[in-house]
């Protein structure tokens, strides 16, 4: 299965501040944000894409590739690693507009404690660069997004955090 990117045309875009997907083919851990992932930019994916029209991603061959996209406050923007599969998933940003994509599997994106390893905040709250540490420098290996999750899901409650409970 061809890798590729659709908007649903049910969900349009609107006006994100950025949208770009990387070739991810390496890190560089001394910046953060678009600069710490290594590798060639996408030219078809933008803040222009078209509603309905499939992308197909086949401008790199590289281990990962990363969607990133800006809807103005930190909490909304949009953050999806991926690897090439025969899988299918689709993503919702913040702002409704839906993304669909094919022959790829989502990768989670495992977070940094605050002055993890002595790095600035900057970087360990900086998605892209979660993901490229975690890719590239931690040593285990990357999980699906639903692997992910369920670990995470099942660890305690850390510190200033409370356990939620349905009565």
């Amino acid at each position: 299965m061809i890798p590729s990117v659709t908007l649903d045309p049910a969900t349009p875009l609107g006006t994100p501040r950025w949208l770009w997907l990387r070739y991810v083919n390496g890190f560089h851990d001394g910046a953060h944000c678009a600069k710490c992932l290594l590798g060639t930019p996408s030219r078809r994916i933008t803040p222009r894409m078209t509603p309905g029209k499939e992308i197909l991603l086949i401008e790199q061959d590289t281990p990962y590739l990363y969607l990133c996209a800006g809807f103005g406050k930190y909490e909304w923007n949009l953050h999806v690693a991926m690897v090439t599969s025969n899988q299918a998933f689709s993503v919702t940003a913040h702002n409704g507009a839906t993304f669909h994509f094919r022959g790829l599997r989502r990768l989670w994106i495992p977070p940094l404690e605050l002055g993890f390893r002595r790095y600035p905040d900057a970087m360990t709250t900086c998605r892209n660069f979660q993901f490229g540490y975690s890719a590239f420098l931690s040593g285990r290996p990357v999980v699906s997004f639903e692997d992910g999750l369920a670990a995470a899901n099942a660890l305690p409650p850390g510190p200033g955090q409370v356990e939620l409970t349905l009565k």
